[in-house]
């Protein structure tokens, strides 16, 4: 640790002569899971719990000592993550003992960076519906000033962690558990007319739109067209589970999402097979889930208003950056999906001229922006609360999109299709009604374009070993 760090508060303290180990002089500390001697970055919250909590007594010289030692041991970039977090304790000791002002505000600032925990049913109370009710108050979640369109996002990097994704786990539980639950990795058989009926839904509005005035055009994309278009590319998703013919009919499922793909008016449905997998096998991996911003989103899309323009360009940014973070080698089956696409693309203008063809593109990309349905992108996996880094929503948006809400049940069963997914988190109430979970898409938009602790850096990640048996 750099000298000035600590006495830059122009106040000395006598470093004490125990040498029994940290966790040992500071009791508290094995309620935390450090009584081993186990060290974990995500702890050293709990290391300045006691000292603040005496606020400037006989631990303060320990504080110090823990702010001293905290960077050992750790990677460069955990240090300077360490070292930022733990300036409050520098920060403290300039500040008189003797001062009955201070200790107050010390035992304040303790509360702030480390919460009382919070347990079953009660977390599930106070969690995400304690942030709304801050939002509704117009503050944001630490008690300051709702930012303005001009204010920069607090985040400076991902959330990095350094454990294994929590679903591997809980799968295993729950089958143990419920083995029932393998009953319902079965085909979905509603899937295809699913599939059928909303292509020739899009399909009848193209002509429709022929004469169709380019304002109400536009209106009709959104209103419509992007609902329609977004639950195709939804089912798409699905399809890339194998759930429409099941795991022995590959090619079924390929072609029916190359034919789902057909009024999206762009190729897409093959690369979103070949890298979805990487999403649930490395979830949050660097350099791996290509589902996670770049550290050049996260950099500049930190204001309320460029946030909102992030959220605009959504379908450029998930098309493009699979080519930037994990390039992979065109398919057979990618070329084919391009080859058929660009065909329906080509007769559509041929039978009824531009209008539906603008029809359609405008669809996807309005439906893929700013859209209600796209609320979904960010309620997934972006970190609404410190810990965890997928949630689920349970709302009526979920009768349009194959239950894609129920993320935390696919991610936990990605081979059950989005139909079946309600009956998991029924069959297992306990693993699932007590974790934070959205309300309401849109008001996810909001709270990620106007608070300061969400944006594109708010994603959890972690560094993967790569599998060496072939996708």
């Amino acid at each position: 640790m750099h000298p000035e760090c600590l006495f830059h508060t122009q106040v000395s303290f006598n470093v004490s002569s125990d040498s029994s180990p940290l966790w040992h002089r500071f009791p508290h500390l094995e309620n935390e899971g450090l009584g081993d001697g186990g060290w974990r970055l995500q702890d050293t919250h709990a290391l300045l719990l006691g000292p603040f909590q005496t606020a400037f007594g006989p631990e303060l010289k320990e504080a110090c000592q823990v702010y001293q030692i905290l960077g050992h041991g750790l990677p460069r970039d955990a240090q300077k993550r360490t070292l930022t977090m733990c300036e409050p304790v520098a920060a403290l000791a300039a500040v008189s003992v003797s001062s009955q002002a201070a200790a107050s505000g010390g035992q304040a600032l303790a509360q702030q960076v480390h919460p009382p925990k919070i347990q079953g049913s009660e977390r599930r109370n106070r969690g995400i519906t304690e942030k709304v009710q801050q939002s509704r108050a117009g503050r944001a979640p630490n008690g300051t000033s709702r930012p303005t369109m001009g204010n920069s996002a607090s985040r400076s990097d991902f959330e990095w962690v350094y454990t294994d994704q929590p679903h591997t786990q809980r799968r295993k539980e729950i089958l143990a558990k419920y083995p029932a639950i393998k009953a319902l990795m079965r085909p979905d058989p509603r899937l295809k007319w699913a599939v059928l009926v909303l292509v020739l839904m899009q399909l009848l509005a193209c002509w429709l739109v022929r004469r169709l005035a380019w304002r109400w055009l536009l209106f009709w994309a959104y209103a419509f067209g992007g609902c329609v278009n977004h639950s195709l590319t939804l089912a798409i998703h699905d399809i890339s589970h194998n759930a429409a013919f099941g795991t022995g009919c590959a090619a079924r499922n390929r072609w029916l999402a190359v034919f789902a793909n057909l009024p999206v008016g762009v190729p897409y449905a093959a690369s979103f097979k070949k890298y979805h997998v990487d999403h649930h096998r490395y979830l949050g991996g660097d350099g791996l889930d290509v589902d996670v911003p770049t550290r050049l989103e996260g950099w500049f899309f930190c204001t309320p208003a460029r946030k909102l323009l992030w959220l605009v360009l959504q379908p450029f940014f998930y098309s493009l950056r699979p080519l930037c973070v994990h390039p992979k080698a065109v398919t057979r089956m990618e070329v084919l999906n391009t080859l058929v696409q660009l065909a329906a693309d080509v007769a559509i203008f041929a039978l009824w001229g531009l209008k539906p063809m603008v029809y359609l593109l405008a669809s996807s990309l309005l439906g893929l922006g700013l859209h209600p349905i796209s609320g979904h992108f960010v309620a997934e996996h972006y970190m609404f609360l410190k810990g965890h880094e997928t949630y689920s929503y349970y709302g009526p948006l979920n009768w349009i999109t194959f239950n894609v809400g129920y993320h935390m049940e696919h991610h936990d069963f990605p081979s059950i299709p989005g139909y079946s997914l309600p009956l998991v988190r029924k069959m297992a109430p306990e693993y699932y009604d007590h974790l934070p979970q959205h309300h309401s898409w849109v008001k996810v938009l909001w709270d990620f374009v106007f608070e300061d602790s969400l944006g594109p850096y708010a994603r959890v990640k972690r560094v993967y070993r790569l599998a060496k048996d072939g996708l």
